[in-house]
């Protein structure tokens, strides 16, 4: 089995790296992409959470989207058996899976940024 080309790998964003980004960026010349961080928890408790995770997983894979492969799924967490369990739902629709610590997590939640920007050392502006 050959190594796949990773060249250029399109780094993951929090909340944005869904099938239609990771699409848009092999297009443009990503040989690897990231899914944003998921919740293990909840692809384990939250049947509504990991039909969406999946679906959005199968269109990596579709026809209409031959170039999705292949794509890396992040899950946050610091409970390894947690993110194992969570890991072999969805192995079928990835081609690797990493797992992060609890700050990682945290980075997650929709505060992360705004708490950030008032953490010493941290700058206030992420932009121009």
């Amino acid at each position: 089995m050959a190594l796949p080309d990773l060249t250029y790998i399109a780094a993951p964003m929090v909340k944005q790296s869904d099938a239609p980004f990771r699409i848009l960026t092999r297009r443009y010349g990503a040989t690897l992409a990231y899914t944003q961080m998921l919740d293990p928890h909840k692809l384990l408790e939250d049947q509504d959470y990991l039909e969406f995770h999946e679906h959005d997983l199968t269109l990596d894979h579709g026809a209409c989207s031959g170039i999705g492969k292949p794509v890396v799924v992040q899950l946050c967490g610091n409970d390894p058996e947690t993110i194992v369990q969570a890991g072999k739902k969805i192995q079928s629709l990835c081609d690797g899976i990493g797992g992060l610590n609890s700050r990682a997590e945290w980075i997650a939640t929709e505060s992360a940024a705004k708490s950030f920007r008032s953490e010493p050392g941290m700058p206030s502006r992420t932009g121009p």
